[in-house]
């Protein structure tokens, strides 16, 4: 497998694209992500260098807050790149707040953010990252597990097509 994301150079280009963020104060926070595979792909780009892209949704803890975000990051698949920067007409990521009843399955969406990160990935080619957070206005319970999930879709630049469908993405870890 190719090498995935090269640990240089991670830059957060979340002001520039207008992605929403929020802060988080100074204290221990519990933080689970999934960071697996599952939610990675390589992007077959026409007449440009192909892309890694993936996304890992995270549930954050933090005093008697939570929150839920997603970690997205891409890297050209050859170096060097070849083609024109812009590889998609669109890419959105929408990440949510999820909480299910302990001992339950079924979870229930308690907030949601969508956010436009195509001007981000088509800045630039390789070892970036953009973060897509929810509010942090929900108060943890101990009653419930909690997790964040969410979906990612993109529009292809220059492929004849428009939007393919919302990937699911493998959700985060419990908060219990």
């Amino acid at each position: 497998m190719k090498k995935l994301f090269r640990a240089a150079a991670v830059v957060v280009l979340a002001a520039a694209a207008g992605i929403a963020m929020v802060a988080t104060p100074a204290q221990a926070a519990t933080t689970k992500c999934y960071g697996e595979v599952g939610n990675l792909w390589e992007v077959d780009l026409p007449n440009k260098t192909d892309l890694l892209l993936g996304a890992d949704p995270c549930i954050v803890r933090d005093g008697s807050g939570l929150y839920a975000y997603f970690d997205v990051r891409w890297q050209e698949c050859c170096i060097p790149a070849y083609g024109s920067g812009h590889k998609f007409d669109g890419v959105k990521i929408t990440v949510r707040l999820e909480r299910r009843p302990n001992g339950s399955s079924t979870d229930t969406v308690v907030t949601s953010r969508t956010c436009d990160i195509t001007s981000a990935i088509n800045s630039t080619w390789g070892d970036i990252r953009a973060m897509c957070y929810t509010d942090m206005k929900f108060v943890y319970d101990s009653s419930y597990d909690w997790s964040a999930d969410g979906t990612i879709q993109w529009d292809i630049d220059n492929d004849g097509e428009s939007w393919k469908p919302a990937k699911n993405l493998t959700g985060s870890p419990l908060i219990t």
